[in-house]
């Protein structure tokens, strides 16, 4: 996947930005990266909102899932509340 990525240092110029199937970049456009042959800065700013947002969904699911829990275990209470064999 190609996504393009606008410079740091000059917002008229953008760059494309390679990105594998794993959702790291794996190569720029950029100068930087051409001719020194390292992960340039565009490359470290997506690989580190990625992981980010990657972390934040996770926290959102473990949460759901706790929330859910709750829910489940309200509902049994509520039952419970109710049923004359619980009385």
């Amino acid at each position: 996947m190609v996504l393009q990525m606008t410079s740091f240092t000059n917002t008229e110029i953008e760059y494309d930005l390679t990105i594998n199937e794993r959702g790291q970049a794996t190569g720029c456009q950029c100068n930087d990266h051409y001719y020194r042959k390292h992960d340039c800065k565009h490359m470290k700013s997506f690989d580190a909102s990625f992981e980010a947002e990657v972390e934040r969904a996770a926290r959102f699911l473990a949460l759901k899932s706790m929330v859910q829990g709750m829910e489940e275990t309200a509902r049994c209470y509520r039952e419970m509340q109710y049923d004359p064999r619980f009385a």
